[in-house]
């Protein structure tokens, strides 16, 4: 193996050639300014992003603090509705049975009454409260069962 210096110098200024032509055609000049705006421009990318994050964020709590009101709301509406609907109507039978024992004076009359009611509204739509309050009502007037 010999080294010829003359091929070996050949070679070098037809490999420099080749890069000076590669770099007329990719023409670099001015490379400096283009990757600046590309480094301004995802900067500008990246701080719209953050801002979509945030907005998206906020809508994100907004829905999320909507939607607990509502399901705090209608947990209290059903059950102050079930609490106070079913007092209401105990104290509806209380005084419906106190008003009849008042005017009949005889706790078996009245328990008879009752189950009158009871039979009454047993398989309807009317609620058995009503019914022993209108019973009530319908007594002292002076009806009897």
């Amino acid at each position: 193996m010999e080294f010829d210096n003359g091929r070996f110098e050949k070679n070098i200024n037809q490999s420099m050639n080749s890069i000076d032509s590669l770099k007329r055609s990719l023409d670099f000049s001015g490379s400096n300014d283009s990757v600046s705006s590309i480094a301004n421009n995802i900067q500008s990318l990246t701080d719209r992003f953050s801002t979509l994050g945030i907005i998206g964020m906020r809508v994100i709590q907004n829905l999320t603090d909507a939607g607990m009101k509502l399901v705090s709301k209608t947990f209290s509406f059903i059950t102050d509705g079930i609490i106070s609907g079913g007092i209401k109507r105990a104290m509806n039978l209380e005084n419906a049975h106190f008003q009849l024992q008042g005017l009949l004076k005889d706790e078996k009359a009245v328990a008879d009454v009752m189950v009158n009611v009871n039979d009454a509204v047993d398989g309807t739509a009317y609620s058995l409260d009503a019914a022993a309050k209108v019973a009530s009502q319908l007594a002292a007037s002076g009806m009897t069962a």
